[in-house]
């Protein structure tokens, strides 16, 4: 006779809630209904993740759910922020020119011309919403914070062109955030975040998704200062124009990305962890992008441990930010990585990684979400270097070990990332990134079996 499901042992239920739970939480949500033992049984899982919109009933819902029982399994929050929304105000007056007006800014960051657009904050942050914010520390057990804003061209008062082409100092943007609902929207929820975390926040990781290349006046203040030096886990994902275009070309992304130590790196002493995502037509790294790499000192991230980066053109700062943290760095992850023969070669980055001997890194991965090309489907290539392709294919079929390195380029005016393909040939046929990667992968395995026969003992 089988045996009903309510009978079951109860790693068994537990190895089916976590199956219905990695398939789609509505398949969870209806496992949960079917009786009050499973209701139970299931929300720890049900209630673990809590997305927070900027809407009166999602702020209420979040209220309730912390002075619950339930609020107890409440692990990771999602705020989901957004713009469009039905009651928002916009007053722009009509205006024949094509450029922006400037506004005139005083110190305490008053603009002259804050008449031209007006915005009700409580109908874009209501004070539920804030409230749940400036008290995250009524979930006892949250780890995760997630902050994302979903900004509509909608609600911009201008174009993504006309947005991203000055550079915006702290005054600047306080009157911004004076004007703009979108602005006041992320400075008054930082600003609820950072406020309530003092003197240190109860969650240890924060993700950054989506952010704008604008300064938001909270990234400058105390409050948001002290919450980054408490956090063990970073990440930082930037915006890409809508289009996928020429991010490169506005002076703002060139800016914030040469602004970031001061904005978020030079106060994480506390983590452990640093996730970077640069825009896909904006790099790290690479002097002619205007981008003059990571500024990643010791003194900063003095307890990194691991280190991933996506979308980068390896440099003398990245090299300097690994060599500095080899006490400490046990994993680095590079994602979408090129380099550039001109600035660093990966023979030097993997050799001077090597010299300097680092005892803790046990991790070193480089991850492509497509192929490296190395001219063999190119049809204007593959006829002029036939003998050079024929011996990569045959090293490559000889030692599958063996791998290729990109080499790149950026188109400074659209942002495009090119890969050298005639130059990723003759230097894997040279094999001297090669042989500097194969030293650098031997510390690493000798790094490992040093752990683990220290775990063994």
């Amino acid at each position: 006779m089988a045996c009903p499901l309510v009978d079951l042992l109860p790693e068994l239920k537990l190895a089916i809630v976590e199956l219905l739970e990695a398939d789609s939480r509505e398949d969870l949500l209806d496992f949960s209904a079917t009786c009050k033992s499973f209701r139970s049984f299931t929300e720890p899982k049900v209630f673990q993740c809590l997305t927070l919109k900027n809407t009166e009933e999602s702020g209420s819902y979040a209220t309730q759910l912390a002075n619950s029982d339930r609020g107890l399994y409440v692990r990771k929050i999602n705020y989901r922020a957004t713009t469009l929304l039905p009651k928002e105000i916009v007053d722009i007056e009509d205006s024949d020119q094509d450029e922006p007006l400037e506004g005139s800014y005083t110190e305490q960051g008053e603009d002259k011309n804050k008449e031209r657009s007006k915005f009700n904050l409580e109908e874009i942050l209501p004070e539920s919403v804030h409230q749940v914010l400036s008290n995250l520390r009524q979930f006892s057990s949250l780890i995760t914070l997630t902050v994302k804003f979903t900004v509509y061209q909608e609600t911009l008062k201008y174009s993504e062109d006309f947005l991203y082409r000055d550079m915006d100092d702290y005054y600047r943007a306080q009157g911004l955030e004076q004007m703009e609902g979108w602005r006041a929207l992320m400075s008054h929820s930082y600003n609820a975040i950072a406020s309530g975390s003092t003197p240190g926040p109860n969650f240890k990781n924060l993700v950054l998704l989506d952010v704008r290349p604008v300064l938001i006046s909270s990234f400058k203040s105390s409050d948001f200062s002290n919450l980054l030096a408490h956090i063990e886990h970073f990440e930082l994902q930037l915006h890409d124009l809508e289009n996928g275009g020429d991010i490169l070309t506005y002076n703002s992304y060139l800016h914030f990305c040469s602004e970031l130590d001061q904005y978020f790196l030079d106060y994480l002493r506390s983590a452990t962890s640093l996730r970077l995502q640069a825009a896909y037509g904006g790099p790290f790294g690479g002097l002619w992008t205007g981008i003059h790499g990571l500024p990643l000192s010791q003194s900063m991230t003095p307890q990194l441990r691991f280190l991933h980066i996506k979308n980068i053109f390896v440099d003398s700062a990245l090299l300097d930010c690994i060599i500095c943290h080899k006490g400490t760095l046990e994993t680095v992850l590079l994602e979408e990585a090129h380099a550039r023969h001109l600035i660093m070669t990966w023979e030097r980055l993997f050799r001077s990684i090597a010299d300097s001997d680092p005892q803790k890194l046990r991790g070193f991965e480089i991850k492509y979400a497509s192929k490296i090309e190395y001219g063999n489907s190119n049809p204007y290539l593959a006829p002029k270097f036939e003998d050079q392709l024929t011996k990569v294919e045959t090293l490559l079929q000889n030692d599958p070990s063996r791998r290729l390195f990109s080499y790149a380029q950026v188109d400074e005016r659209y942002g495009d990332t090119s890969e050298l393909e005639v130059e990723n040939a003759l230097r894997f046929i040279a094999g001297h990134d090669q042989m500097a990667w194969d030293r650098l992968m031997e510390i690493i395995q000798r790094n490992v079996s040093r752990n683990t026969s220290r775990v063994t003992t």
